[in-house]
């Protein structure tokens, strides 16, 4: 079957949902979601079911105890040869990415064969599978292209074993058909934004266009490789080009590795730098919006597992907040950005906590229990709550990146963290803003 194809029954689902809920606002979030579990059966759409793949995982991090790790929504297998953290990181996430074709009985057998390939042939590696099934389940990313062929021509010459039948198989679950597929293998040059972030955008902006003129049922490939072209028709070297490509199946490999190196690739015009001030409210504003999908402690979870992986991923499509970060803050920046935030935010709790019991004594008791000096009470508890401002501390920054923060500061003045280097520090801080007032 042709990309066209596929894509027009991919299209004909989502417009359905869309005409069949008409007060159902456009979003990216739904895209993808749907985007992600998209399969064919029977040249008919078909959803992918949500398998719980924790006993892959669990069994795969058995076997691979010394390269891999978990988190919360993936469990990640790496090969990082001699790099470090920053090395290793900056040259995955500016390399290529490959999602391998398979079904779920057969997942964990397939990543067994090929990480224990990719350890033999020492190829530098970072491969994530999802604790549910989806058509990405298996994501493969490495540096470079010659890598990515070794790795493509492996998986391709494999055969897939169906171990109950123990007959060969092709696999009936495929990435996404605006991924350029090269047999059981997809690719993509990873892009900032993220291939996928610029995919959802551009649907949502075409969909939602269609919506508002009353014209969802003339929503078809052609007609939105045809949106594509009006939006981008100057600009033959960015990603856009490769959609309009992969729909008509011009795309080739070696067309995709191209845009490797090209600076312009994602198409998307960055934006005048911003104030510092104008920064953090932008970052509370996101914090707010993640707040209102999540809750609090899941928000919190979700910033300090980018603050470690630098994984965009764990942000919302929704209010165009993955965008956001992704444009505008890298992990590193965004930490710092919350922890400046988060310490500000400690200080206007500890001088509202002076203020209302007008002395340092209940300040000092609110900080020992912050740093469980006190135990069985919770962290911010010390802290009065008038004008909100313990409320504001607990919502503004992650505990641990507070006290990570404390730590910090305390230590550029030759100290250790206790109660007495955390109060001393506050009273320093407070009494520099009152000399600020009295300039």
């Amino acid at each position: 079957m042709k990309n066209k194809n596929k894509i027009d029954i991919f299209l004909k689902y989502i417009i359905k949902i869309y005409q069949e809920n008409p007060l159902l606002s456009v979003s990216e979030d739904t895209i993808w979601s749907e985007l992600r579990l998209f399969s064919i059966k029977d040249n008919e759409h078909s959803k992918i079911k949500r398998t719980n793949l924790v006993p892959v995982q669990f069994a795969l991090g058995k076997e691979y105890p010394d390269n891999s790790w978990s988190n919360k929504y993936f469990w990640i297998f790496e090969n990082r040869k001699e790099d470090q953290d920053k090395e290793f990181i900056s040259k995955i996430n500016k390399g290529i990415k490959l999602y391998v074709a398979v079904d779920e009985p057969q997942l964990y057998l397939l990543a067994h064969k090929i990480y224990n390939f990719l350890l033999k042939a020492n190829i530098e590696v970072q491969s994530k599978i999802a604790k549910k099934m989806q058509n990405d389940v298996f994501v493969i990313r490495v540096a470079n292209k010659e890598d990515a062929l070794k790795i493509i021509n492996y998986i391709n010459k494999l055969k897939y074993l169906d171990e109950e039948k123990k007959t060969l198989y092709n696999p009936k679950i495929y990435p996404n058909p605006f991924i350029y597929n090269e047999e059981k293998v997809s690719v993509v040059v990873d892009t900032y934004p993220a291939y996928s972030d610029i995919l959802t955008n551009l649907l949502k902006e075409y969909i939602e266009e269609k919506k508002e003129s009353s014209k969802l049922d003339n929503v078809c490939s052609e007609d939105f490789k045809n949106f594509l072209l009006s939006k981008h028709e100057e600009n033959s070297n960015c990603i856009i080009n490769q959609f309009i490509k992969n729909i008509d199946d011009e795309l080739t490999l070696d067309t995709v590795f191209s845009f490797q190196s090209k600076e312009d690739y994602s198409c998307f015009e960055e934006n005048a730098e911003e104030s510092a001030e104008e920064e953090r409210q932008l970052v509370i504003k996101i914090m707010k919006k993640m707040e209102e999908k999540y809750d609090l402690k899941e928000m919190h979870m979700r910033l300090l597992h980018y603050f470690k992986y630098n994984d965009v991923s764990v942000f919302t499509k929704d209010h165009g907040i993955r965008k956001t970060i992704t444009q505008k803050f890298s992990s590193k920046k965004l930490k710092e950005i919350v922890s400046n935030i988060g310490f500000h935010a400690f200080l206007e709790a500890s001088s509202e906590t002076i203020k209302k019991y007008h002395d340092i004594n209940q300040l000092e008791y609110a900080i020992k229990i912050l740093l469980k000096e006190e135990e069985g009470k919770e962290r911010l508890e010390g802290f009065t709550n008038n004008k909100d401002v313990r409320s504001r501390l607990g919502f503004l920054i992650p505990e641990s990146l507070l006290l990570e923060e404390l730590e910090k500061k305390v230590k550029e003045k030759g100290k250790a963290l206790s109660s007495k280097s955390v109060l001393e520090l506050v009273n320093e801080h407070l009494e520099k803003n009152k000399e600020k007032k009295n300039k």
